[in-house]
């Protein structure tokens, strides 16, 4: 069964995407909000479909729009995504002799983001809290003197140690 407003919308999309080169219409956009709803409702229902619930999406419409390059997913991969900004601390601390990345780093915001987001996702896991800090991350920054305590003064010195410590016993634990 034809829907005039899908039909409508991707007619929308296929002009969207002859213009920009790619289908990831922003949630939000202002020259066709309808537009951004819209794709943000594919990405859903095709979530829903994928997840065995029952979705609006056809076979026949996951089809026409893979046929114009629409992407299911617009986040990034996390791994790819982590193992990108620990390449770009380890350039950080190349540069800076640490890994003392300020929260509001100019010259790389995300970056001062990231570094305070491990420290946090760090702490949950020592706390045995839901986090997506794992061992194998966690080894991977001390590799390179990551230091866990955001202000690296003598008495963050010991407590990042102590954190080590513990570090080093949930490993142990983890074996």
């Amino acid at each position: 069964q034809e829907d005039p407003g899908w039909e409508e919308q991707f007619f929308a999309l296929k002009a969207y995407q002859r213009e920009t080169g790619h289908c990831k219409v922003p949630a939000r956009f202002k020259s066709n909000p309808k537009l951004g709803r819209w794709v943000m409702t594919q990405r859903r229902q095709f979530t829903l479909l994928m997840q065995g619930y029952p979705s609006a999406l056809t076979a026949e419409r996951i089809q026409r729009l893979e046929s114009i390059a629409f992407t299911w997913s617009i986040r990034p991969e996390p791994v790819k995504t982590w193992n990108r900004k620990f390449q770009e601390l380890k350039v950080y601390k190349n540069t800076f002799g640490n890994c003392m990345v300020p929260q509001r780093y100019q010259a790389n915001p995300q970056l001062g983001t990231w570094v305070h987001t491990q420290r946090r996702q760090y702490k949950l896991m020592i706390e045995g809290k839901k986090s997506s800090m794992t061992r194998e991350k966690a080894q991977a920054l001390d590799s390179i003197g990551f230091f866990w305590a955001a202000k690296p003064s003598s008495a963050s010195r010991s407590n990042n140690n102590a954190h080590h410590t513990q570090h080093a016993r949930i490993g142990q634990e983890m074996n």
